[in-house]
């Protein structure tokens, strides 16, 4: 079930809220955990019933864990926090990068003619193997918290976020399950606000991202065809893509955000209108953001983060995006793409040390400034997406040729429709210009003359969102569906 799918909105969720709000008002806390809990089981076997058994399995071995480590003294909670991240990084490993290590082990060797066959890849599997490495790491912290078997699967599998996040902490969400019943009024706009960011990331899958899909997904097919589209082709490509999977991505943040809202259970944002940030340092700040700093506590700062002098943080710095990188995806071009983002980071934070004696001091100078770092940091990044769009080395060096002055003179097929460039522009405006998400869930939370221009705002979208999420005739799956 996509969560902007008829089935979704027409029946799935009127029933979970009919039987949480009544379990809810009656006081049977346990018992709502109980049906959320099978609801969202219900939601992942929906998908595949054989990679229920997956995920129930990481669940118990995850839970039986972090009681162990909790129990162990000093030395054998290090050894068994050890083992417990070992065992989950196998289990993603195996579905995930066997196939990946093996084609390129083959090819070292200059094996020809074998292929190991493919397995397919349990949806949620990255985000719920990270979720549950940084919980046994809480363990060995000594922040593991109280609560059963119940609560900890719920956490984990709560259907708002299990597919795509965000990544949550288990001290952010299990406590929010163990409150009592919400008071009417609480209840109520925790409806409203749910229901806002619920149409407002409908409408940025339907009406933006799927529409910019289309442009993507014709140039980037040329490259990966071997064909040669025109500089402005190619440019219009790496745009689409660009707000393609923001929107859809944020677009699903913000479901996610807003359905676990209506539960009564408050998501961290996970976008922060990341194409206006003036350099990566700020960019990685404002996208997936509970990525960043799942990769910030569990990873860069285990590493030594920045201990140790410059030399050791910008080591630490890329070690962290390269990995991070390959998080994404078993491909090289992943790989390139985590060096490019640390690379950039390393460079953005020489900058931030050595730009304030050089800045302007002029209000004029300080505005052309920051315009220049803006324009820099999006052509970077929208530079750097195409390794994460493209299929293979090939074809990106063939998209990023053509945007730097090496495409074709002619375009090799008919050229994009007519409205991409306006498409292009409209969505570059909504991005940088508009209120975010988090400004209007904060507006509808005040009264006042903001609070009812984002209600209706919110209401406008609500109806267009709701009513193409009814009458689409398929609904399509979330990027990160695939990560």
């Amino acid at each position: 079930m996509i969560f902007t799918s008829a089935v979704f909105l027409g029946r799935f969720l009127p029933a979970i809220l009919l039987i949480d709000w009544g379990a809810e008002s009656a006081g049977l806390r346990r018992l709502r955990w109980l049906a959320l809990l099978l609801a969202s089981l219900f939601f992942y076997a929906w998908w595949r019933l054989d990679h229920l058994a997956v995920l129930l399995a990481s669940i118990a071995f995850n839970y039986w864990m972090g009681h162990a480590i909790e129990a162990a003294p000093g030395p054998a909670r290090r050894v068994l926090l050890t083992l417990g991240v070992a065992a989950n990084l196998l289990l993603l490993g195996a579905f995930k990068y066997t196939g990946f290590l093996a084609a390129n082990a083959l090819s070292l060797l200059r094996i020809e003619g074998f292929q190991l066959p493919e397995m397919a890849l349990p949806l949620g599997i990255s985000f719920f193997t990270f979720t549950q490495i940084a919980y046994l790491a809480d363990c060995a912290r000594g922040q593991r918290g109280r609560h059963g078997p119940i609560e900890y699967a719920l956490f984990v599998t709560f259907f708002p976020h299990l597919l795509a996040g965000p990544i949550i902490h288990h001290s952010e969400m299990i406590p929010q399950f163990q409150t009592g019943r919400r008071p009417l009024g609480v209840a109520a706009q925790d409806l409203a606000v749910g229901l806002a960011l619920l149409a407002i990331g409908a409408a940025k899958k339907l009406v933006l991202a799927d529409n910019l899909a289309l442009i993507a997904d014709a140039v980037f097919g040329m490259a990966a065809d071997g064909e040669a589209p025109k500089p402005k082709q190619v440019w219009h490509g790496a745009l689409a893509y660009t707000f393609q999977l923001y929107f859809d991505f944020s677009g699903y943040s913000d479901m996610a955000v807003g359905l676990a809202r209506i539960f009564g259970v408050r998501f961290p944002p996970n976008f922060d209108s990341p194409y206006r940030a003036i350099d990566l340092v700020e960019f990685w700040r404002r996208w997936h953001m509970t990525l960043s700093r799942w990769l910030r506590d569990y990873l860069y700062i285990p590493l030594g983060g920045n201990r140790g002098g410059p030399l050791a943080r910008y080591r630490n710095l890329f070690v962290t995006m390269l990995l991070g990188g390959l998080w994404h995806g078993a491909a090289w071009t992943f790989v390139i793409w985590g060096a490019l983002h640390g690379l950039g980071l390393i460079v953005s934070h020489l900058v931030r040390s050595h730009l304030g004696p050089l800045a302007p001091r002029g209000r004029a100078g300080r505005l052309l400034l920051v315009l220049v770092c803006w324009l820099l940091t999006f052509v970077f990044v929208t530079t750097t997406w195409v390794f994460f769009r493209a299929t293979s080395f090939d074809a990106a060096w063939q998209m990023i040729g053509a945007m730097y002055g090496a495409g074709a003179a002619d375009p090799p097929r008919a050229p994009l429709s007519d409205n991409a460039q306006d498409l292009i522009l409209a969505a570059l405006a909504i991005a940088v210009l508009a209120p975010n998400s988090n400004a209007i869930a904060r507006a509808l939370e005040n009264p006042g003359r903001a609070g009812l221009a984002a209600g209706a705002l919110a209401g406008a979208a609500a109806l267009a969102a709701i009513a193409t999420g009814l009458t689409a005739p398929n609904a399509s799956p979330f990027l990160y569906f695939n990560f």
